[in-house]
């Protein structure tokens, strides 16, 4: 899919990811980046990557969102891409249903908890599926210099700080686009990581039925207040508490507890005290530090602090 007076290299195991001019946001990368097959099988651009007025294998986002496929499916709503899309096809695959091992040199790092999403004519946006015979490997490598396919350094999955991936895909397999056993293998995909929204957290007071407390009263609640979540996804390491007032906090309160009131009956019980602590100066702060994060629920979780008298 390259013109012979653009291909720099003999050898069609070879395919270079960028050719023309260096123009616009998505065009700023060294064109000396190469993707290379094992020995056999050829590389060739595929047909999104043809529509490219660039001329190789790495997708500007201005042509995969004018292609049929983006037509089709719009964007990977869930994921963010990492370093652009890479559409190709690894040709003469010998003997056929045999899996080919691919590296891929990528222009920004592996991030963490990555993923290799694929476009998929039938199913459109997808893992990168892993079995017996389609695999994926990283190594550290460096930016557009890449050890060959089969090099003992890389290692199991996408790991993070990489910038060389291979993939093993099987002609026929789960991750060959054509979805045929043809000697021909079609693979429309790229690093992506997945979208995970912000949790909303907001705090607010219980009003309690005493606020009226004197020495020798021992343990009692002076505050009971919720935390509402939108997500199950925040969690509780730390709870700072302001004080303020008259008393003074380092001789007229002993222990401080904070409670996870599971029950919501607003009665500070020992099973459910997750952290104690002190006020080191009056009118000064305490933080609980939990031992271990306090995952957070989708709604209202209430919690006690009680005070020393």
């Amino acid at each position: 899919g390259i013109a012979d007076y653009l291909d720099q290299f003999e050898g069609s195991n070879w395919l270079q990811q960028l050719l023309g001019s260096a123009s616009g946001s998505d065009n700023t990368y060294d064109y000396s980046y190469l993707m290379q097959v094992e020995h056999g099988p050829s590389l060739s651009l595929g047909s999104v990557a043809l529509l490219d007025t660039d001329g190789g294998a790495l997708v500007s986002a201005t042509t995969l969102s004018s292609s049929d496929l983006f037509m089709e499916y719009g964007n990977d709503a869930d994921f963010t891409n990492i370093g652009g899309l890479f559409d190709f096809e690894i040709r003469n695959v010998s003997p056929v249903g045999s899996s080919v091992q691919l590296v891929i040199p990528l222009h920004q790092a592996i991030p963490a908890n990555a993923s290799y999403r694929k476009l998929n004519p039938t199913n459109g946006w997808q893992d990168f599926v892993i079995d017996a015979n389609n695999q994926l490997y990283s190594t550290a490598g460096e930016a557009g210099v890449c050890p060959s396919p089969g090099d003992v350094s890389y290692l199991p999955g996408l790991n993070e700080g990489h910038f060389c991936i291979e993939l093993t895909i099987e002609d026929g397999g789960a991750n060959d686009a054509d979805n045929e056993v043809n000697g021909q293998i079609v693979d429309p995909g790229g690093v992506a990581v997945q979208n995970i929204p912000e949790p909303n957290v907001s705090a607010s007071n219980n009003e309690l039925d005493d606020t009226v407390f004197t020495s020798g009263d021992g343990e009692v609640v002076v505050l009971s207040f919720n935390i509402t979540s939108d997500s199950t996804d925040a969690q509780i390491h730390e709870l700072t508490i302001n004080a303020s007032g008259s008393i003074n906090e380092t001789t007229d309160i002993g222990n401080v507890s904070l409670y996870r009131d599971a029950n919501n009956n607003g009665i500070a019980e020992d099973s459910e005290r997750i952290a104690t602590g002190n006020y080191l100066s009056d009118n000064g702060e305490l933080t609980f530090s939990l031992s271990q994060p306090y995952q957070l629920t989708m709604g209202d979780t209430n919690f006690l602090v009680t005070y020393q008298f």
